[in-house]
């Protein structure tokens, strides 16, 4: 490589030469011309030498460098994406682990606490309960956390009632500041009530963060919701959502690491009010993703307030109506057709059979258990059921091949489609695509509880099939 681009060089140099030569051979005589045709060649061959050969090295090595440098990081690229695999599969991994157990802690403490028993012993399943719910709030959060680092985390639009999902979340947090004796209202501006297109689980996260983060740093007064229109020239956002507390507050020097990641105000706070320090961080995250923004102020001592913009368009249907009176009113004909039903459910952890059955105790329903995927293949084969609950890991066979193999059941037999709903620890967005990919109706992520149970088979279940389409599969 070197020697080309010498030999280039000195073709140049000789040309150069020749060309200054030519110039300057008619301004002296004839004796003259020779030595002044020499001088130039010579100048104008060794000086392009001296100063281009060093060059050349100098440029040559740093295409190496480069080269280098490229492949370094070519290398590095490729070892923190096997990295943030690796995380993904542990993150995964420990999510089945730990649901598994919680959602045996979480089902039974539900199910006892429906049983008559004295106060004190009601008292002491509720904190069980309660508990459980915490842990699982707490793992949703680092999932959360982990896809939005991996840019893993999508929206899912829908059509939304907005004062419906505002209220519903805000609902859950009601009950805390009950029990610490708070004011807590709601207020929904006419202006921005009706059907909207988003991802209302997400906005429901959203203000349930808020709302919760209020009543555990508010001791005294108040926490107050309010939703309105935003009309602001050139701004995409249409609504804001403001969250008002009466608590502790926060200084300026807090306020810069506040939305930061596993950051509270200060160290104790964490000690003193609990938490990882995720929740603002994953709203914000959030809220960015709707096309919004979160801003807070405050003054400590005096309370604060959090306000979320966002850009969520309205939906084209205009009938209005109440949906949720709707969707609840589907969910109660959905279980009274499933009362007594025949019910499949593949689980080979006998605590989480147990959880099931005590879940669908007010159904009454006929439950056959399988402890693997063979097992529930058989039953399927052997007489026909309305519901079939299928959890993913299993020996013999995996859910997700006993969910294909009865779906060939059915086509090979021309028999009706049977309800099949997911149970499973795995709770990501893949394993979610993977359970209706493979044939599923429906996923419900464990801990499973009386109301995401009902409620997926509510969804599965809205319209009864009549009597006769209950094909038998053999």
């Amino acid at each position: 490589m070197h020697a080309v681009l010498l030999v280039i060089i000195v073709l140049s140099s000789c040309l150069v030469s020749m060309a200054l030569a030519a110039l300057l051979i008619g301004f002296f005589d004839v004796s003259s011309q020779v030595g002044i045709v020499a001088f130039v060649g010579i100048v104008g061959t060794f000086v392009p030498l001296l100063v281009g050969y060093p060059a050349i090295l100098f440029a040559s090595a740093m295409i190496n460098k480069t080269r280098v440098m490229r492949a370094a990081l070519h290398e590095a690229k490729i070892a923190a994406d096997l990295a943030n695999q690796a995380k993904s599969e542990f993150l995964a991994n420990i999510s089945h682990e730990i649901r598994t157990p919680l959602n045996g802690v979480v089902g039974i403490a539900k199910a006892m606490s429906m049983l008559p028993m004295p106060e004190k012993q009601r008292d002491m399943t509720n904190l069980i309960h309660s508990s459980g719910e915490t842990l699982q709030r707490l793992l949703n959060d680092l999932l959360d956390v982990s896809k939005i680092e991996a840019g893993k985390l999508d929206l899912q639009d829908a059509v939304f009632d907005l004062a419906s999902e505002v209220e519903a979340a805000a609902y859950l947090i009601r009950e805390r500041a009950d029990e610490k004796g708070l004011g807590f209202d709601v207020t929904i501006e006419d202006d921005v009530r009706g059907l909207y297109v988003g991802d209302a689980i997400r906005l429901r996260q959203i203000v349930s963060n808020l709302c919760s983060n209020a009543v555990k740093f508010t001791n005294n007064g108040k926490v107050s919701v309010k939703v309105s229109p935003l009309e602001a020239p050139g701004c995409a956002q249409n609504l804001r959502i403001e969250v008002t507390d009466t608590g502790i507050g926060f200084d300026q020097l807090a306020h810069g690491r506040l939305f930061a990641r596993f950051e509270q105000g200060d160290g104790s706070i964490t000690r003193q009010f609990g938490g990882t320090g995720l929740g603002l961080a994953i709203c914000k995250a959030l809220a960015q993703m709707m096309g919004g923004a979160i801003e807070a102020r405050s003054e400590p001592g005096y309370g604060s307030t959090f306000t979320v913009d966002l850009a969520i368009p309205r939906s084209a249907n205009t009938l209005g109506g109440d949906v949720s009176s709707e969707a609840a009113t589907g969910s109660e004909l959905s279980l009274s057709a499933l009362m007594g039903a025949s019910i499949l459910v593949a689980e080979d952890h006998p605590v989480n059979r147990q959880v099931v059955a005590l879940l669908l105790e007010p159904l009454q329903a006929q439950i056959t258990f399988a402890e693997n995927g063979l097992e529930a293949v058989s039953a399927f084969q052997a007489q026909a059921f309305d519901v079939v609950l299928m959890d993913v890991h299993m020996p013999e066979m995996d859910g997700l091949s006993a969910i294909r193999a009865i779906r060939a059941l059915e086509q090979s037999s021309h028999a009706s489609r049977t309800p099949i709903a997911v149970l499973s620890a795995n709770a990501m967005a893949k394993d979610v695509q993977a359970s209706l990919n493979a044939g599923a109706d429906h996923h419900i992520a464990k801990p499973v509880t009386p109301e995401t149970l009902f409620k997926g088979l509510s969804l599965m279940f809205a319209t009864p099939r009549p009597p006769e389409q209950k094909a038998r599969v053999s």
